[in-house]
């Protein structure tokens, strides 16, 4: 993890010639201090922010992340064009539109995550990074991956228990109509999501078995690896649920259908 530390000066808030840049104030209840955060990236040609700035009580940290970072579109079509998601539950997006927000509570303390994305390709699910605080107010990185698009954060206050979860791969459509009446049968690709577990003062960690649960809950589980032999089936006649068969298996169980029950 790159961070970088130096006094903070009046002159620092206004960003060297060349620079893009967005910035964002907070309440950080770690510090109980007025946070500043600045995006910048040094090349205006490159899409994305490459630099995150965190400023408060005249010290300054630079969080250096390894993907760019971008802003959330206000309109939806520039939301759709760059894959950037709008909504996160467990967490708010922030006035910038720079970032989304989230608190927990662990042994007493508050606790505040950010989560900051990139832009996604194709059907690539887009990089992540998210950043946690010590009691000091000193950002440190929590979590970043090349590929995890966000679902959810959720917290328990009665244990003190946190976790994010997302899709580190997005599922493509293998048979049916997915773009059409979801109420009709169709299927995907197997594409499980993923639970990290959070605590204070450290990197988050994947947990299988919390994933595991996760998507017996809320998807299928099929194993912790995404899988194109693998189809997802949802809306079959006499299965109210999602269930995952081998890709051969949904040859047939589709070929049984008639068609009307699989177009629109």
């Amino acid at each position: 993890m790159k961070l970088v530390h130096y006094i903070l000066t009046p002159l620092l808030l206004a960003l060297p010639p060349g620079f893009h840049a967005q910035s964002a104030t907070i309440e950080l209840p770690e510090s109980h201090a007025r946070t500043y955060i600045h995006l910048s990236v040094k090349d205006v040609d490159r899409d994305g922010f490459h630099f995150i700035t965190i400023s408060a009580n005249k010290h300054s940290t630079r969080v250096a992340a390894r993907n760019p970072v971008v802003c959330v579109p206000a309109d939806k079509q520039g939301r759709l064009e760059t894959g950037i998601w709008s909504a996160l539950k467990g967490m708010s997006l922030d006035s910038s539109r720079c970032f989304f927000r989230g608190t927990y509570t662990a042994n007493g303390a508050p606790h505040t995550l950010l989560v900051f994305l990139g832009e996604g390709y194709a059907s690539d699910a887009a990089p992540l990074l998210i950043l946690g605080f010590h009691a000091d107010g000193t950002p440190f990185k929590v979590l970043e991956r090349d590929q995890l698009d966000p679902l959810a954060f959720e917290a328990d206050p009665s244990d003190g228990t946190a976790r994010f979860i997302g899709f580190p791969t997005l599922s493509q459509e293998s048979y049916g109509d997915l773009s059409g009446d979801r109420t009709k049968t169709y299927a995907t690709t197997y594409d499980p999501r993923a639970v990290y577990l959070i605590h204070p003062d450290a990197a988050a960690k994947y947990d299988l078995a919390a994933s595991k649960a996760y998507n017996q809950q809320h998807y299928v589980w099929a194993g912790p690896g995404m899988s194109e032999e693998i189809a997802v089936i949802y809306n079959y006649p006499g299965h109210p649920k999602p269930f995952a068969v081998s890709d051969k298996r949904a040859q047939t169980l589709f070929a049984r259908l008639p068609r009307e029950k699989q177009q629109p």
